[in-house]
């Protein structure tokens, strides 16, 4: 059948369609890119590009149309969904509908099949063959190693191995986090986390502290602070009171912030005082010493350094003068400090008699305002002890009646590198290293004075307690370390940090430690009596009070308990005596001389090199004599 010729409406040019089926659709002109209903004798909707009657190529215009080829493309007009909808006008073929064709239809494909396009593939080259033969053979080789691999991972699905998981390490992950849940429900307070509220931005060291708990007389707080030494008691009182324009027993919780601004400058200071006692309005106000500014949206009272907030009658709020927008805009929700601080402040206790919050780094950076030189060396070893993965440090202390409780909290920094549990196992063994590390420091002090020596001797055996009942256990990125003794173990590791810290400031520890090696003994107990040691026994037991005196004289002391209960004494007999530095046999004839009429004394003997002691009552029922290798020591003989 010849072709339709069918002229273009807008050009003229004749076009060509050799497909009567399209007739009805739209055709593109490819000379001037009209569009136009195919006719006649019918229309559909498809849109047919033409191609020209003859094949002299059709090269584009300068205009606006774009540059088209000689060939007839079907480019659709409207959106997908609108290409095949019938035209209005146009009646649908019954016998044949009409083909709808794909985006890229041309309609010298679609027309022409069998022989003719055979002679078009036959007069492309060679070269083209061998490309196709080519691509063709890879092709099929990735698609054969393609259904292979899904075929082979199909049949071994069921067979694969599950993924390998280090159960050890598992276990010992949960096991931290349930001794973490367990040393929190231990806790001996159960307070609010530290809020920073009506404490201007940029908070890095925070000190929450109870005053009035530990200033009351009597206390174990009391205590606590005699055994720290006198400087550091005063210095903290004095600091106290400063801030807080109050005495610190009046002083129910105190929150002190340190907000550094520069490494060589003295850091801002900001407090928030909760008082013991409800107080009048104006006696606060007059202990500020400042005016009242109201441009602040609320009452601010000013001086040359402050500004204060007043909260209630017994809370208040004091920071630099210039921060007070600050306060008062903190006055419900922390303002913004370091993400470290405020992601750790979160896991403290407020009821806890002592916390501080603090940063390494910034302890280093401002040491030397912080502390007096002669401190430096010992904040320089606390400060290296943290090392490299621990960024932020929150370490509590609570004095109980029958516990001393310590928390360390450390978050691991370098952004996440440092896992807590590897936090962890690090400071687990800093903590079985550290009363090796205390007595290698140790040994190389010399204290004048023989209480001294003894107490600062004993300090690596605390230090090793400490760390023997230390617990620990991680949580979302941070370590907890907790440490629980009886309350008898927060005076004696006061004293000896206090001792051990003077002694280090005159020590050089350049110099190899002194020989310690035990000098020749003398042979006779008597002699061995006769060597000075210092005797202060304040409700000391009995038993221990003889024990000490046996260890400093090298001397073995033995207890009769029948003969003691006899006359209706006990091993555990509080002793008060305050003698200074006294020859042992003075410390003896003190101790049995309380004791006339109950008849105690003691017996040296130097053949078993044993000191008994006893009854004179009972040295008939023993036996015992005295000889030239048996000696009575009797309460009335001194």
């Amino acid at each position: 059948m010849d072709p339709l010729q069918i002229p273009c409406p807008e050009c003229g040019r004749v076009l060509r369609l050799r497909d009567r089926a399209r007739l009805g659709t739209r055709g593109k002109c490819p000379k001037c890119a009209h569009k136009f209903v195919l006719q006649p004798p019918a229309a559909a909707e498809d849109e047919v590009q033409m191609e020209l009657v003859d094949s002299t190529p059709v090269v584009a215009e300068a205009s606006s149309q774009p540059a088209v080829g000689t060939s007839a493309r079907w480019i659709p007009d409207e959106p997908a969904a609108a290409q095949f909808e019938p035209l209005p006008t146009v009646a649908q073929t019954a016998a044949q509908p009409p083909a709808k064709p794909s985006a890229d239809f041309d309609i010298r494909s679609s027309t022409e099949g069998g022989i003719s396009q055979l002679h078009r593939m036959r007069r492309k080259g060679s070269k083209g063959k061998k490309i196709g033969i080519a691509v063709g053979v890879v092709t099929a080789l990735a698609v054969t190693l393609v259904v292979v691999a899904v075929q082979m991972g199909g049949q071994s699905s069921d067979e694969k191995p599950p993924p390998t998981v280090n159960r050890e390490y598992q276990a010992e992950k949960q096991d931290l986090k349930e001794q973490l849940v367990t040393a929190q429900k231990a806790s001996p307070t159960k307070g609010d986390p530290i809020k920073l509220l009506y404490v201007p931005s940029g908070s890095r060291i925070i000190i929450n502290v109870h005053p009035a708990a530990l200033w009351e007389n009597a206390s174990a707080g009391e205590e606590f602070r005699a055994c720290l030494g006198g400087k550091l008691n005063t210095w903290m009182e004095d600091t106290l009171k400063e801030i807080c324009r109050f005495e610190p027993a009046e002083i129910e919780e105190a929150m002190i912030c340190l907000i550094p601004e520069g490494r060589t400058t003295a850091p801002k200071i900001a407090a928030v005082v909760h008082l013991k006692e409800e107080q009048k309005k104006s006696d606060l106000i007059l202990g500020f010493g400042a005016e009242r500014d109201d441009s602040h949206g609320r009452p601010v009272y000013k001086n040359d350094e402050h500004a204060f907030i007043l909260i209630d009658t017994k809370t208040f709020a004091v920071g630099p003068r210039d921060s007070a927008d600050q306060m008062i805009n903190a006055m419900k929700f922390p303002l913004v400090t370091d993400t470290d601080v405020e992601e750790l402040i979160r896991h403290t206790d407020r009821d806890r008699h002592f916390t501080i919050l603090f940063e390494p780094a910034d302890l280093r950076n401002y040491r030397d305002v912080l502390v007096p030189e002669e401190a430096l060396p010992f904040l320089n070893l606390f400060i290296d002890w943290f090392g490299e993965d621990v960024s932020t440090v929150a370490w509590s202390l609570h004095l109980g009646d029958e516990q001393f409780h310590s928390e360390m909290l450390l978050r691991n920094g370098g952004g996440g590198v440092s896992s807590p549990r590897r936090v962890y196992k690090e400071f687990d063994r800093r903590l079985d290293e550290l009363p090796h590390e205390v007595l290698a420091a140790v040994s190389k002090m010399e204290p004048e004075r023989l209480g001294f020596r003894k107490i600062i001797g004993r300090f690596p055996a605390m230090v090793m307690g400490y760390s023997a009942a230390t617990t620990g256990g991680i949580g979302d990125r941070y370590v907890q370390l907790t440490t629980v003794l009886p309350e008898r173990a927060a005076p004696n590791l006061a004293v000896g940090l206090s001792l051990t810290f003077a002694e280090s400031l005159r020590t050089d520890f350049t110099k190899a430690a002194p020989d310690l090696s035990k000098p020749k003994l003398p042979d006779l107990l008597a002699d061995r009596l006769k060597a000075k040691i210092e005797i202060d026994f304040r409700r000391t037991p009995l038993h221990e009070a003889f024990a000490y005196i046996g260890e400093e004289s090298h001397v073995t002391f033995d207890l009769d308990g029948d003969a003691l209960k006899d006359k209706g004494m006990t091993q555990n007999m509080a002793q008060n005596q305050q003698l200074g530095e006294v020859p042992a046999i003075d410390a003896i004839y003190a101790i049995i001389g309380g004791y006339k009429d109950e008849g105690m004394c003691v017996v040296v003997d130097e053949g078993k090199k044993v000191a008994t002691v006893m009854t004179l009552k009972f040295l008939e029922v023993r036996g015992v004599k005295e000889s030239s290798t048996v000696k009575i020591l009797r309460p009335t003989d001194k």
